[in-house]
């Protein structure tokens, strides 16, 4: 694979690292929200 890197590239090496979130949402209406938690691992393929 012969790709450059291009200037969008380096916005998303701010996106490198490990994540993790936690959100709520609601399943029905009326219903009560549920919540959720999770994590990420974001790594680059080279500079790419």
């Amino acid at each position: 694979m012969n790709a450059e890197p291009k200037k969008e590239h380096g916005w998303l090496k701010k996106l490198i690292g490990e994540w993790t979130y936690e959100s709520e949402c609601a399943m029905e209406p009326g219903k009560p929200g549920e919540n959720f938690i999770g994590s990420e691992s974001v790594r680059s393929l080279g500079d790419l």
